[in-house]
């Protein structure tokens, strides 16, 4: 199993969106089990098939009690009245499970001069690509409309509520951002405190920093990596000469470099560098075969990226002054 290492400030989005993966698989399950019990199979076919579907990590106890409810009438009931819930649902999306951060990072990779606008986000989501939804495509037909008389500004970006995604579509709901995905509420959108929404992180606003010494080991984390990029409020400068250690905290030197970009709306090969990492120049190798703590599509190991710049988490890098 690969391991990764996220900052404390992400562990609230991550525990999130595990559990919508956790409820999205419980739904296909569902589905699965509901198609076998309307089949005309047979009493020894579908006891195979269920068997098929049992996770192995499950015990067969809950498992046999995961299908009876299934099986039940109150469930019948209930599944039924959430499908005229969904039936009511208009503007459908076209992105399947692929979500707007997924979507955006694939917009940018092919075009990455040109950052999307959230109206802009918002059509490629719904977009039909064969059958047409008439309610979707009268307001993809406004969206763009609106766009072409009053092109976006991203210098002077302006709040949710004015722009002219919530013009087409009304008030955003409590607690969510048409176009923006999971985790973001008008509140955590920088238009709403004079940022530019333009370089808007849906990772990055969906968390909160956890401050220090309540408990969760966040001051214990901060103390142990104050002496590797100075969070001592002494800030790195461009082309300070530094180190990367290995990502999984054994301390080994992979490759040194210099200090290319700190800025978290800067681009490495196409991709934001985020809030958690620095861009570095590669001068000199270490370990060859060493792998990288992000993916890095132009490269399969630290020997490819010699001369070139990736991403490194800022807790793994040493520069000159602090060693």
């Amino acid at each position: 199993m690969q391991k990764y290492i996220m900052d404390l400030s992400h562990k609230p989005f991550i525990l999130q969106q595990m559990g919508r993966l956790w409820r999205s698989w419980k739904s296909e399950l569902s589905t699965q089990l509901r198609t076998i019990f309307e089949a005309r199979a047979t009493k020894s076919d579908r006891t195979r098939i269920l068997a098929t579907l049992k996770p192995s990590e499950v015990k067969q106890d809950e498992w046999d009690d995961f299908v009876n409810e299934r099986k039940s009438a109150a469930w019948t009931e209930k599944s039924e009245k959430m499908k005229e819930i969904r039936a009511k649902q208009i503007l459908t999306h076209t992105m399947s499970r692929k979500g707007y951060a997924r979507l955006e990072y694939e917009c940018n990779m092919n075009n990455p001069e040109k950052p999307l606008t959230r109206a802009e986000l918002w059509i490629k989501g719904h977009e039909q690509k064969k059958s047409k939804n008439e309610h979707v495509a009268a307001k993809i037909a406004e969206i763009q409309t609106k766009l072409a008389e009053n092109p976006i500004d991203l210098e002077n970006p302006i709040p949710l509520k004015e722009d002219v995604l919530t013009q087409v579509l009304g008030k955003e709901r409590p607690g969510r951002v048409r176009g923006l995905g999971a985790g973001v509420t008008p509140s955590k959108h920088p238009t709403e405190h004079g940022g530019d929404g333009s370089s808007f992180d849906p990772v990055a606003a969906g968390t909160s920093k956890n401050p220090s010494g309540h408990g969760d080991g966040s001051a214990h984390m901060e103390a142990a990596t104050s002496k590797l990029v100075g969070l001592d409020n002494t800030q790195p400068s461009i082309n300070d000469k530094c180190k990367l250690l290995n990502w999984e905290g054994t301390g080994e030197v992979l490759a040194s470099g210099s200090l290319s970009a700190i800025d978290p709306n800067s681009k490495v090969h196409g991709s934001k560098l985020g809030p958690d990492c620095y861009r570095i120049s590669i001068e000199k190798v270490f370990k060859p075969k060493a792998e990288f703590y992000r993916s890095q599509p132009q490269f399969d190991c630290f020997e490819d990226a010699l001369g070139s710049t990736i991403a490194w988490p800022i807790k793994y890098i040493v520069f000159e002054e602090t060693l």
